[in-house]
């Protein structure tokens, strides 16, 4: 056990709670989400480490994703990861299934033979 003063500065691993998943619109016209991060790395006064950190997904079309700098992070909260350079990894993804993408691809193709 460690005993930890509200000022002390404290790196720790915080989890992402991924919200609005359903109702995105690349979610709702067929696409999947790939969470590439459950968890990040954060930097913070003891008396500001949240929780979990929420990404919302709402907005979402497919071919986005959401990367580090993306997050809304709360007040006093750091990202040790994004300091250095090329470290804005991607927290998820929102992608066609290849399935689905090769059939739009198909019936575009056989609609414009017909035009």
């Amino acid at each position: 056990m460690l005993r930890v003063r509200d000022t002390d500065r404290i790196k720790l691993h915080v989890p992402l709670h991924f919200i609005n998943e359903a109702t995105a619109p690349g979610v709702k016209a067929g696409g999947k989400v790939s969470h590439a991060l459950t968890d990040v790395e954060v930097l913070c006064a003891a008396k500001d480490l949240p929780e979990y950190i929420e990404v919302d997904l709402g907005q979402m079309q497919a071919g986005d994703s959401l990367h580090l700098s993306d997050l809304n992070l709360p007040s006093g909260v750091e990202l040790p990861a994004l300091a250095q350079a090329g470290h804005d990894a991607t927290v998820v993804a929102l992608h066609m299934p290849k399935l689905a993408a090769e059939e739009e691809s198909e019936d575009t193709a056989a609609a414009e033979e017909t035009a």
